[in-house]
């Protein structure tokens, strides 16, 4: 096994690509592998790093793609901690992480990919700096594909590790449903939900849209709609969209606003049907977590959604930008509560058979012991 292994996320958001780096250094750490996480500093992941008692490296690069100063200060912070192994989590850092470890042959490079790229990346430069990896991990198949498509990334390179979740934590017979819906409402109408950052390209707008379709099909008072998440820090402006949305149609008393909170399997089991109309989404773990908490879903059919979930098995499959697909697809959910209790227990059975954390990290372990 390596002597240390480096979880890189240099954001500064609290997405899932953070809190991705975070439980998986969690998990190396908890199986007794000494791990650092690499980010910024006064960063949401690094507050959650300290407080989880994990070694932190704090890296503030100057230049977004590569900066000497910081490549210099990297590297002796890779040779002073005995870092053997860098498991780097977002593109534009591979360059910086290449340079920091030139000449270190005793340091091997690892890109788990969490955002899907069609631009192809064939030059002298990405060459270069992707030469440098040991392996290029995948969330998915269709992510393989893409990348030996449009990187010179040689097959023999490239494995594929879905993420798992939690299935223990997101059990739906630890939490109280009632209990967890009077959080939303009192009233006995269904909750349907939308978690994730407030961003436009995760169908905040295409959400409120199908809100009001609902309405005016059932008249208000009939549910409630709720978006769960925040705009990343210094980000401004989305959140004031949605708002100003919100109250040209009227809603503000059917369609609440909530900030992001790490009760995500309380919240979820409060909920009856979850959303996820993103316009290109990757992965989705939100998705799993909901399925293992025997929620029905509705999420577009781009990106790796469709290998997470299959259309009226686990969920429904829509088109991404299109407010009336969704608003029919929450439409027949609510009105057919027994294809959702179907649904969600068909979601449970394939997160435990396919989607479990812990394969993911005994996956990742063994990619990592080897020579």
């Amino acid at each position: 096994m390596p002597s240390r292994i480096a979880f890189v996320a240099l954001s500064r958001s609290l997405g899932g690509l953070e809190l991705t780096t975070l439980r998986l250094a969690s998990a190396f750490h908890a199986r007794g592998i000494a791990v650092t996480v690499v980010c910024p500093p006064d960063s949401p992941l690094a507050e959650r790093a300290i407080a989880r008692g994990l070694d932190r490296l704090e890296v503030k690069p100057k230049y977004r793609y590569g900066d000497p100063a910081a490549a210099w200060r990297v590297r002796r912070e890779i040779i002073a901690r005995g870092i053997t192994d860098i498991v780097i989590l977002q593109s534009k850092e591979i360059g910086l992480f290449s340079l920091s470890t030139i000449d270190l042959p005793g340091v091997r490079l690892f890109f788990y990919q969490q955002m899907q790229s069609g631009i192809h990346k064939k030059d002298l430069l990405h060459r270069m700096t992707h030469g440098r990896l040991h392996k290029w991990i995948t969330l998915t198949e269709k992510m393989k594909a893409e990348t030996l498509a449009t990187t010179t990334i040689p097959e023999r390179k490239t494995v594929v590790v879905p993420l798992g979740i939690d299935e223990i934590r997101f059990d739906p017979a630890l939490y109280n449903a009632a209990r967890s819906k009077r959080f939303f409402t009192r009233k006995k109408v269904p909750v349907i939900g939308l978690i994730g950052r407030l961003d436009p390209q995760k169908g905040q707008k295409e959400f409120v849209l199908a809100a009001d379709a609902f309405f005016k099909a059932h008249g208000k008072r009939s549910a409630l709609f709720v978006m769960i998440g925040e705009e990343s820090r210094g980000e401004h402006g989305f959140s004031n969209e949605i708002t100003a949305l919100i109250e040209s149609r009227g809603l503000q008393d059917d369609v609440r606003m909530l900030p992001f909170t790490d009760n995500v399997p309380e919240l979820l089991a409060g909920l009856d049907i979850l959303t996820m109309p993103s316009y290109a989404e990757t992965y989705g773990l939100i998705l799993l977590e909901a399925m293992a908490m025997k929620k029905p879903v509705i999420a577009t059919a781009a990106g790796g959604v469709p290998e997470l979930l299959r259309d009226r098995v686990e969920g429904l499959l829509i088109p991404p930008r299109d407010s009336e697909s969704l608003f029919r697809a929450i439409d027949e959910l609510v009105t057919k509560p027994r294809f959702r209790v179907t649904l969600g227990a068909n979601g449970r059975k394939r997160v435990i058979e396919n989607f479990r954390f812990e394969s993911c990290v005994d996956r990742l372990q063994t990619i990592l012991a080897a020579s």
